[in-house]
């Protein structure tokens, strides 16, 4: 059961303006689009929920909304990132008026929303926006059903979050494989309290070596280049990174829903989890985790 949503940050009305409860209440009138900025439509959220959830890590996301989708970014500056692009081919209709529009909004909140009135039928849903400072609305009903609750997030004014600084161009490995083969590693390693997460590559042997430690406990998992489960193994350079399990934590509800999985490292040390999702609609949408390595303490900085 979703938690309390603090009223600052929401508030939720049926159509005809009394407070969202389980009786009948009129069709919503069709919108008057000039009184928008952006409008689309689902004909089930279920989908876009469940992405949602995987970036559901951060206070604030920003909302970046452009003709050919909505790009969901949460970020720690210059230490992580995770971001889903929710394409417009997903919705059953949209409609934008301006090339661009960017806001921030309580992610926990928005996700909180459209999680109250979900059920195992079919939810349909209408995102609405009227411009700056103006509030986020989604308008939600189960198909067949003449109630409708809607619930309107505040806003904040904010251009887009910076691009992660990843080098594309100059990759120690890139490796692709099923859901299973990299969630199944991370969950192993990552069911217990550990003091270190780190990711050898190594050309001679070609795997991939996932390793934790604890206070008394230090657990490998060996991906290898030819396991049934790994699709396209490429190593560049060798090298070992360390990153913090906290954030590498954030993988594990992305991977609960992820068809395949795209693990890259560039020199730096910084990597990049790019899950494939399948939505209902069968459009495949992408969660992407960037996360920066430790520094090596033993190092002169």
């Amino acid at each position: 059961m979703p938690g309390k949503v603090k009223s600052a940050d929401i508030a939720m009305t049926t159509i005809d303006g009394t407070p969202p409860a389980p009786v009948a209440v009129p069709d919503p009138k069709p919108l008057n689009l000039a009184d928008y900025v952006f409008v689309a439509k689902m004909d089930n959220i279920k989908s876009v929920v469940n992405i949602l959830k995987c970036i559901q890590i951060r206070e604030f996301a920003t909302l970046h909304i452009t003709e050919r989708g909505i790009h969901v970014t949460v970020e720690d500056v210059g230490s992580f990132q995770g971001s889903t692009y929710l394409k417009k081919e997903l919705f059953s209709g949209y409609h934008l008026t301006k090339a661009a529009i960017n806001f921030k909004i309580k992610i926990k909140t928005l996700v909180e929303c459209m999680q109250m009135c979900m059920s195992p039928a079919d939810t349909t849903g209408r995102l609405t926006y009227q411009g700056a400072g103006r509030p986020f609305s989604v308008l939600l009903s189960e198909a067949g059903a003449r109630h409708f609750t809607e619930c309107k997030i505040n806003t904040l004014e904010g251009g887009r979050d910076d691009v992660f600084p990843f080098h594309t161009d100059d990759l120690v490995c890139r490796i692709i494989s099923t859901d299973e083969c990299i969630r199944d590693a991370f969950t192993t390693l990552l069911a217990f309290p550990i003091n270190s997460f780190e990711i050898s590559v190594r050309n001679t042997s070609a795997n991939l070596t996932l390793k934790t430690t604890s206070d008394n406990v230090i657990s490998e998992v060996i991906i290898d280049k030819d396991s049934d489960l790994v699709e396209s193994f490429v190593c560049i350079k060798e090298g070992t990174y360390r990153y913090r399990p906290k954030l590498m934590k954030n993988a594990i509800k992305p991977l609960q829903i992820a068809q395949k999985v795209s693990l890259r490292i560039d020199d730096t040390g910084t990597i990049l989890l790019q899950f494939m999702v399948k939505t209902d609609t069968d459009v495949d949408c992408f969660v992407e985790l960037f996360c920066a390595p430790e520094l090596d303490l033993d190092e002169d900085i």
